[in-house]
């Protein structure tokens, strides 16, 4: 129960503002009245929907318990609900009685929330027209204030033009001149009046409306007390009527509370760690590896070592060393032709240099037979007059040596290092090393 040693903070001290015409103090009053309202409603649903479940007797009663499983929770807290199911369903026979309280408390909700409708509405509408008054007063005041300030800078325009006058020999003009400033003076004094009286009604409006805004935050503040009090006694007696209802059947609630005392937090997370945990170790840092400090030894090097007796790959080329050029792709592009097969994968998975490409080439024909793949096009010999070449699939260069190639370009065959790499020219003139596989002879 909350202390009544609680200090209040009134209404009455919090909900104004600077701005003359705002009023959004008693807008946060309305809002949270409503917000009240809402909550009650809810309560008053809540229990009539509470009691027509109590009138189905145990049916209706045990439909409701079966109804919310708590299939996603664990240990002692699903026990625990599990529990206030199985008590649930056996005071089904014993809720007749208990429908009929609830009713009665249905009822009293319904009733209080009809009286504080009718004083809520009483000083809401005070307010809204002290309020309606206040706004067009301070209309009022603004219009004036402008035809007061016109009305003086007329007349000192005024002033200021018989003035002048005064210096001429035309009476008539001073004279015309005199009477032009006593009228605009005249006026002047009638908007000052009238100015004068609007400030006034203005401040009376505020008066008006600052002690109607005063009485009705003390009547909000008090509904508000009113409405917070009476939930609260309708929650209390609504545990109650439970707990009675509890003791009728054997102290069925008993029981609830002690499973409720078995309710650990600890071991239900303790519970969810050991049946869901997915491991105690984390994932390893991934470390760098230099591509060129790895063998390069390809894997059907190895087979051929095993079976001819050949136990090393050949040395780097002269021309370009097996860091100058980079790797080819490990799944080279699919063939778009039906009548020319994709190039097949290098051996060991990818061609790691130009050296380990020329290793390779002696057990190209072998390596071919094994993967069950087809050898690619014949390649030209140093020395033969073909020396154009059709790219069959596009590649793309992996350094600054390389040619990026598309499907259809001619290339002309400057050098043929081994049966991997050859050295081109494009049409524009760029040189380059490229794949022989990737291409075919004109």
């Amino acid at each position: 129960m909350a202390s009544s040693a609680t200090r209040p903070l009134m209404f009455s001290d919090y909900f104004w503002g600077t701005e003359f015409t705002s009023f959004t103090g008693f807008d946060t009053l309305c809002t949270r009245l409503k917000q009240g309202k809402h909550t009650t409603q809810e309560l008053e649903e809540f229990l009539k929907s509470r009691a027509k479940i109590e009138e189905t007797y145990g049916r209706e009663l045990t439909k409701l318990a079966r109804q919310y499983h708590a299939k996603d929770e664990i240990g002692t807290l699903k026990a625990s609900w599990e529990e206030l199911k199985t008590e649930t369903e056996l005071v089904a026979n014993a809720h007749l009685a208990t429908a009929k309280k609830f009713l009665a408390e249905y009822e009293a909700i319904r009733e209080f929330k009809d009286r504080q409708r009718t004083d809520r509405k009483k000083s809401e509408d005070t307010v809204k027209k002290s309020q309606s008054y206040k706004k067009g007063s301070y209309e009022k005041e603004v219009r004036s204030k402008k035809t007061y300030e016109k009305s003086c800078k007329d007349s000192d325009h005024a002033e200021d033009l018989h003035l002048k006058m005064k210096s001429s020999q035309k009476q008539k003009q001073i004279e015309d001149a005199q009477k032009k400033a006593d009228s605009a003076k005249q006026n002047c004094q009638k908007c000052d009046l009238q100015y004068q009286d609007s400030v006034k009604v203005l401040d009376e409006a505020r008066i008006m409306w600052e002690r109607e805004m005063e009485i009705c935050c003390n009547v909000f503040q008090e509904l508000e007390r009113e409405r917070i009090t009476f939930l609260r006694g309708t929650l209390w007696r609504y545990s109650n009527l439970n707990s009675q209802l509890a003791v009728e059947i054997d102290n069925l609630y008993e029981k609830m509370r002690m499973q409720l005392e078995k309710c650990d937090p600890e071991l239900d997370n303790n519970t969810f760690v050991e049946s869901r945990k997915t491991g105690q170790e984390r994932p390893a840092p991934i470390v760098y590896e230099n591509y060129y400090e790895k063998s390069a030894a390809p894997v059907f090097a190895d087979k051929k070592a095993s079976s001819m007796g050949s136990n090393k790959v050949s040395g780097p080329i002269s021309s370009f060393s097996a860091r100058e050029l980079p790797e080819i792709p490990v799944t080279p592009p699919t063939d778009r032709r039906t009548d020319n097969p994709a190039p097949p994968a290098s051996v060991g998975g990818v061609y790691s240099t130009v050296d380990d490409a020329k290793s390779d080439s002696i057990l190209s024909q072998t390596e071919y037979a094994l993967v069950g793949a087809t050898a690619p096009t014949p390649i030209p010999k140093p020395g033969s007059r073909t020396r154009l070449v059709r790219v069959e699939y596009d590649y793309v260069a992996q350094g600054g040596q390389e040619l990026t190639l598309r499907e259809g370009d001619e290339i002309e065959v400057v050098d043929m290092e081994d049966d991997t790499w050859w050295r081109g020219r494009l049409k524009d003139g760029t040189e380059g090393m490229f794949p022989g596989t990737f291409v075919s002879l004109l």
